[in-house]
């Protein structure tokens, strides 16, 4: 199985230029997800990219608290 690639962290101030999936991950607790950047805000994370893109629902935390970067790779086809 090949391991995804990804792009290096980005400070959760800095948003994403492109809208799509992206790895956030917790500042102070550490725990991963797959969210979707639909170009002005978060939506709801998820367990794998798939399901992040397929997500709708706004995310609660827009605030600092994530990091995120980007998937080098298309991760949903």
């Amino acid at each position: 199985m090949n391991k995804p690639k990804f792009t290096p962290w980005f400070n959760a101030t800095q948003k994403p230029v492109r809208v799509g999936v992206y790895q956030r991950r917790h500042r102070h607790f550490g725990f991963y997800v797959f969210a979707y950047w639909d170009g002005e805000q978060w939506l709801f994370g998820a367990e794998t990219p798939a399901a992040a893109a397929k997500e709708t629902k706004l995310s609660v935390n827009q605030l600092t608290a994530f990091y995120w970067r980007g998937l080098g790779q298309p991760s949903v086809s």
